[in-house]
């Protein structure tokens, strides 16, 4: 049986800071032992440190999230460690920040590996366990950019819409198997994260201003909250912020009347920073 409290096991990838520390401290306040996953090995060993110092169960492991083969290793280990898994977070994200006829190879597949092909993997490695233990919930970070896509962010909103859609065939193949195991996607706005100065492209001074502008967004921990409670109260869409409806709602009406993208569509930022 899926055990969110006290006993109960989570994966996090991303878990060193942002989102899914904010995830990784919401699992572990609800009692759960948390594996800490992410490619900065002294940075996950030093978050999960401070968490295991406020009494919380919490083990590091370095992941790199576009090896499936490293994906495979962890959950292994998890279960050797542990004996089940409850929880996996699909959560470790980059970004870019060129326009589209400046993305590079390189930064086009360093975005999808990352940000897309990474959930895969861990659906890949973990949801056979999953199946055979009859319980469990696979989670992925997708974005408010799944709903309408910022300028200059091309490899971001393709990634983002996928991770949404793929986790929506998690769900509906689980259902028709009538599998027990749940699944869910997350669709955060602005949060208050280092994701900008983690994203790819040569243009320094467009990270800087968007690692500025996110920093107005939630706190992550309060992500990591909300997440934890919507997983627990069986919702498929997890959505941070109300303030992205209005537009999403604007898009999906001209979608299906005129048949254009509006060109003044956006979101409103003023009401997102003040709710979050």
């Amino acid at each position: 049986m899926l055990n969110m409290g006290e006993g109960g096991v989570a994966v996090i990838t991303g878990a060193a800071g942002g989102i899914g520390l904010g995830m990784s401290r919401a699992a572990a306040e609800r009692g759960m032992a948390v594996v800490m996953c992410d490619l900065d090995d002294d940075r996950v060993a030093a978050s999960a440190a401070a968490l295991r110092s406020d009494g919380f169960r919490t083990v590091p492991r370095t992941l790199d999230v576009t090896d499936a083969a490293a994906f495979e290793a962890v959950a292994a280990d998890t279960m050797d460690q542990f004996g089940r898994v409850d929880v996996v977070c699909n959560n470790a994200g980059i970004a870019g920040v060129n326009p589209i006829h400046e993305v590079t190879l390189e930064e086009w597949h360093a975005v999808i590996n990352v940000d897309l092909n990474s959930v895969f993997y861990g659906v890949r490695a973990f949801l056979p366990i999953m199946m055979e233990q009859e319980f469990g919930h696979l989670n992925a970070t997708a974005s408010a950019n799944a709903w309408r896509g910022d300028a200059f962010q091309a490899a971001y909103n393709a990634a983002k819409h996928g991770v949404a859609a793929l986790m929506e065939s998690v769900l509906l193949d689980l259902r028709a198997i009538e599998s027990p195991v749940t699944a869910s996607v997350l669709s955060p706005g602005p949060i208050a994260t280092d994701l900008m100065l983690r994203s790819v492209g040569d243009d320094e001074e467009a990270r800087a201003e968007g690692h500025e502008a996110l920093n107005q967004g939630m706190d992550p921990d309060k992500v990591g909250r909300i997440t934890l409670d919507a997983i627990d109260a069986g919702r498929f869409w997890i959505f941070t912020h109300e303030a992205i409806f209005p537009t999403i709602r604007e898009r999906l009406e001209a979608a299906l009347t005129s048949g254009e993208l509006p060109p003044d569509l956006d979101w409103d930022w003023e009401e997102l920073f003040a709710t979050s």
